[in-house]
């Protein structure tokens, strides 16, 4: 293991100006819901310290590995090998926060952090002809994909003037609002998707301080490193049109069930009680605060 972290670690100093491997990382391979615990302990610190409007930079139930910053640990699921190039790219991946880890690099948010890890796991695939794929969260009939909604608004049965409702949610779905909120958030209107689409296939130009206007590359920076993205293509446009169409589920957060199986699922790691006698214990107090708030 040593040998290929060391291999790692030359790639990814090479090829993204990380520092050097000067101490290697501590491997584990543990059990899928151990890196989910530990990843929810890290989400809750996240959302502790973001801004308001911040979503999580990942769901924790979508985590494969995980990096420990505390004890230089990399956890990897009991499932992993190292036998295919996907199974090595999580490594790179987590590798990539380990070097970010001692070289003592900061970021602005936790996405910043992981851009670079993603675009380096994206270029390892590329060595073996593949690509990071759009998957989904795990489900009793597969991988699905799912929206979070940042906003939901509905008009009750009950309400007295429902026309008014309707005048006040329907500003909402107006080409203003959709467009407006289309370089945060996906949009709703297919129109706003087309004219984002449309916008992200245009060259940007700029004036060469000569009264020339010559295209513009969009330029990015990702762990200090200035990055040039290239013109998305229409193919690519409508891969990504035909993936929002096909999402069909969504997800929703509720900080109180959250904190329901993180204290007790406390005892399930600490190796008090059995798995079953937990999951028991959380559906008995999550149905619990469900039927006290419907």
């Amino acid at each position: 293991m040593t040998a290929l972290l060391t291999a790692i670690a030359l790639w990814l100093s090479a090829n993204f100006n990380l520092p050097p491997l000067n101490e290697p990382p501590k491997v584990e391979l543990v059990s899928q819901a151990r890196i989910m615990a530990i990843r929810y302990q890290a989400f809750r610190v996240e959302r502790s310290h973001d801004i308001d409007a911040m979503p999580p930079v990942s769901d924790p139930r979508d985590t494969v590995a995980i990096y420990d910053d505390s004890s230089r640990t990399i956890y990897l699921p009991l499932s992993w090998t190292g036998s295919t190039a996907a199974d090595l790219s999580v490594l790179v991946h987590e590798m990539v926060h380990h070097l970010q880890n001692i070289g003592g690099m900061k970021y602005e948010c936790p996405a910043a952090r992981e851009q670079l890890a993603y675009r380096a796991q994206d270029k390892w695939l590329g060595l073996f002809g593949q690509d990071l794929v759009m998957t989904g969260f795990p489900s009793a009939t597969g991988a699905e994909a799912a929206v979070s909604p940042q906003l939901q608004i509905a008009v009750s049965s009950s309400a007295r003037d429902k026309d008014a409702c309707w005048s006040f949610v329907r500003r909402f779905l107006a080409e203003e609002y959709q467009s407006g909120i289309a370089y945060y958030y996906w949009p709703v209107s297919e129109y706003a998707i087309d004219a984002l689409a449309a916008e992200a296939m245009e060259p940007e130009y700029a004036d060469d301080g000569e009264g020339h206007m010559v295209e513009q590359p969009v330029v990015v920076s990702i762990g200090g490193e200035m990055i040039e993205l290239p013109t998305i293509t229409a193919e690519e446009t409508e891969e990504v049109r035909e993936f929002l169409r096909s999402i069909d589920h969504s997800v929703y957060y509720d900080s109180a069930v959250e904190n329901i199986i993180t204290e007790e699922s406390a005892a399930f790691f600490e190796g008090q009680t059995s798995s079953g006698d937990v999951a028991d214990v959380i559906q008995s107090r999550a149905q619990i605060y469900v039927n006290e708030n419907q």
